[in-house]
């Protein structure tokens, strides 16, 4: 279940301004991970274990503002750990593009 906290991040690139003594050079660019994020909540039937296993998966995610959210191949990065109060884990899907 989705508890209700939910992010995405469809940018492919981070720009940081360059600096000198003299004043602004331009700016380099890297390549970022496009991400899907949410706060989900164990039921006591999820899986929690499964989604750190999570490869080449697709995530779709319907806003509240009529938006459809889609991310294809993505994986999980991150380690889910349950709070025990709210029984609640944080999952981030990132893809290559």
């Amino acid at each position: 279940m989705v508890e209700g906290s939910f992010k995405y991040q469809a940018a492919t690139v981070n720009r940081t301004t360059l600096t000198g003594m003299d004043g602004v050079h331009g700016y380099k660019e890297k390549p970022v991970a496009p991400y899907i994020s949410a706060r989900l909540r164990d039921s006591g039937g999820t899986n929690v274990q499964g989604f750190n296993q999570q490869t080449n998966v697709n995530v779709i995610a319907e806003l509240a503002n009529g938006k459809t959210i889609i991310g294809r191949s993505l994986w999980t990065v991150n380690v889910q750990e349950v709070e025990s109060e709210d029984a609640v884990f944080d999952v981030r899907w990132k893809a290559a593009t």
